[in-house]
């Protein structure tokens, strides 16, 4: 887990919100594939830390 991670005290129960509008947003894209794998090759601790990133990603408006 990044310090930025640890210093931002996320929040990781239940599924991250999704941006707001109509456009996905490639960084929760990439995120959410990247959680996929981590569970896939059983790496749980992986499929945290992007939950964590997922939760503290910010969305520009």
């Amino acid at each position: 887990m990044s310090a930025r991670v640890r210093r931002a005290g996320a929040e990781t129960s239940g599924t991250p919100v999704p941006p707001p509008g109509d456009k996905a947003c490639g960084v929760c894209a990439a995120l959410v594939r990247q959680r996929a794998q981590a569970r896939e090759n059983g790496d749980e601790a992986g499929a945290r830390e992007c939950e964590e990133e997922l939760a503290n990603h910010h969305h520009l408006a």
